[in-house]
């Protein structure tokens, strides 16, 4: 299969938003901000766990505020990894610094895929491999930028993201029917 640079792919990449000073939560704030501790195992945003500040932190909300379809890319860490933004990310929401906020050009390249595209072991090792600075390990926005991927129809695409979808439910349900074995396990013992 063909690969593409993932610039050709994009219609846009920003860094996430700067902040000047420590991030100090205010429960009443009507920002939320999306940090690495925020994404889950299975490389979701929980949203609940959001950190809330008020809107004199976040400059250039209207720029900077996440929407539904654009791709978070963790480019500082040890954790290089994708995450896409869904209909569950409230509108006053952003991300951080070490997060590179990816607008997929939609005629070529759907967030999903993408999300996938990155998080596959081909791209990890291509990533690593490419890794700058020493003391924190990142990604430039340049090295992301020149990241093949490989770029099938956008047909086959969507074909591909049913089947994420669905290999996710099931994820989610065998997790769910192993937790309820247990709790089995544990009513007999107790009996």
């Amino acid at each position: 299969m063909q690969t593409t640079p993932l610039s050709q792919l994009l219609e846009s990449i920003r860094a996430g938003h700067q902040f000047r000073s420590r991030i100090d939560p205010e429960p009443e704030g009507e920002y939320r901000i999306v940090q690495g501790k925020d994404i889950n195992r299975s490389r979701k945003i929980v949203v609940d766990e959001l950190t809330r500040v008020e809107q004199r932190h976040i400059k250039d909300p209207e720029r900077n505020c996440l929407r539904p379809g654009e791709v978070l890319f963790m480019a500082r860490g040890t954790r290089l990894m994708a995450t896409v933004v869904d209909e569950t990310i409230p509108p006053q929401t952003v991300a951080v610094s070490s997060f590179h906020v990816l607008v997929p050009n939609t005629d070529l390249l759907l967030p999903e895929y993408l999300v996938w595209a990155i998080n596959d072991e081909t791209a990890q090792s291509w990533l690593v491999s490419n890794i700058s600075g020493t003391t924190i390990p990142m990604i430039t926005q340049k090295t992301l930028l020149s990241l093949p991927l490989p770029t099938p129809s956008i047909q086959s695409q969507h074909r591909f993201v049913q089947l994420l979808r669905l290999a996710e439910k099931e994820r989610e349900l065998a997790e769910q029917l192993y937790k309820t074995r247990q709790q089995m396990l544990r009513g007999i013992l107790q009996s």
